[in-house]
């Protein structure tokens, strides 16, 4: 450090850099006096700067506190699901209890994952179907829900539902295995209806494309 790196007045550095004695007088009263005043900024900003987050957190938790609940009582409250969406499997009955499922296996076979398992025997009522369900297994550790099953199933009786919840508190394949017994419901009207009507059409497509046939031949 050469002399000209030394204040003549104070003999003290100003400042980060070395002020030399070419300076002027004035100036260097002035710096002095700017980095007197900021002090006590800094001072009184290094206190205050904790206590304004503190106080910030504190009004953040009261808004939060006496807000309007965004959250439900789940289980006791729970949400709709949306329109379409692919639940846990139902095979629907009609409104007397009676078996739908012609058990013809089109859903077992379509199933990418192959996690649909059919049991059937030779009906006894042969006027009405040729065969009698007797067990329909669905292992849903294995399930897509991609619902390529409900689409294939020429009695509409196979629907993905609304059911969500698949959670056991017991080891065991529980209600991850859905069984006849834990799917089977009866379809109300309205369901009733639509699976006419999907039948209807689907015989006046088949039609349809048999008379064109027969035309163009």
């Amino acid at each position: 450090m050469t002399d000209k790196d030394i204040n003549t007045k104070s003999n003290e550095r100003i400042g980060d850099q070395p002020v030399g004695s070419d300076y002027d007088q004035g100036l260097l009263d002035f710096l002095e006096k700017e980095f007197a005043k900021r002090r006590p900024l800094k001072e009184f900003l290094g206190r205050f700067v904790p206590l304004f987050g503190i106080i910030k957190g504190l009004d953040m938790t009261r808004r939060a506190i006496f807000a309007p609940k965004s959250t439900i009582q789940y289980p006791e409250q729970k949400l709709p699901v949306a329109k379409g969406f692919r639940g846990r499997h139902e095979l629907l009955t009609d409104s007397h209890g009676e078996q739908i499922c012609i058990a013809d296996g089109a859903c077992a076979s379509v199933c990418p994952v192959n996690c649909i398992e059919i049991k059937w025997e030779p009906s006894k009522d042969t006027s009405r179907r040729k065969r009698d369900l007797i067990e329909y297994n669905i292992d849903l550790t294995k399930c897509l829900f991609c619902g390529l099953c409900a689409e294939v199933c020429p009695e509409y009786c196979l629907v993905l539902g609304p059911d969500y919840e698949y959670s056991e508190i017991t080891r065991g394949p529980g209600m991850l295995l859905a069984t006849r017994e834990t799917i089977e419901r009866r379809a109300t009207n309205e369901e009733m209806n639509e699976i006419r009507s999907c039948k209807d059409m689907k015989k006046a497509s088949a039609s349809a494309g048999k008379k064109t046939t027969e035309e163009s031949s």
